[in-house]
């Protein structure tokens, strides 16, 4: 089971930008229609993964990875869904190569400002969710 996992896990890997999850679902249906209990497992698992993915926001934990796998689970299963995670990587990557470059021209004191600034948001947010989910 788990070298099935690596095994997808290097495919979707090296496939390319803006095809991958597209690619992984042509590859999934390549082979014919998988049985029902196939598709259920996978969906049922992929829901595990996105109620996880919910429940690691509030809770210390890796939220987002438990998202792009659930995601990705059910990329397989739509190719609707598969060419909108494609779309939302090319523009994830625009925007962090955006963020890395304009991050890297600050100077020192910018650097500064701009981590303070970033704690003071997380620290409103920490300070809201606490007063918001204990305190009534």
């Amino acid at each position: 089971m788990f070298r099935s996992i690596k095994s997808h896990w290097h495919a979707l890997k090296a496939s390319r930008p803006g095809r991958r999850f597209q690619e992984r679902y042509e590859r999934h249906w390549e082979s014919g229609a998988k049985p029902a209990r196939v598709r259920l497992a996978n969906l049922a698992l992929a829901g595990l993964c996105l109620v996880v993915g919910v429940a690691l926001m509030v809770l210390p934990g890796p939220a987002v990875l438990f998202f792009f796998i659930g995601a990705s689970l059910l990329a397989t299963e739509s190719r609707a869904l598969a060419s909108g995670l494609d779309r939302l990587e090319v523009l994830l990557r625009s925007v962090w190569l955006r963020g890395r470059r304009w991050w890297r021209a600050l100077p020192r004191g910018g650097k500064a400002a701009a981590g303070g600034l970033g704690l003071l948001v997380v620290g409103a947010t920490l300070h809201f969710t606490y007063k918001f989910v204990f305190v009534r």
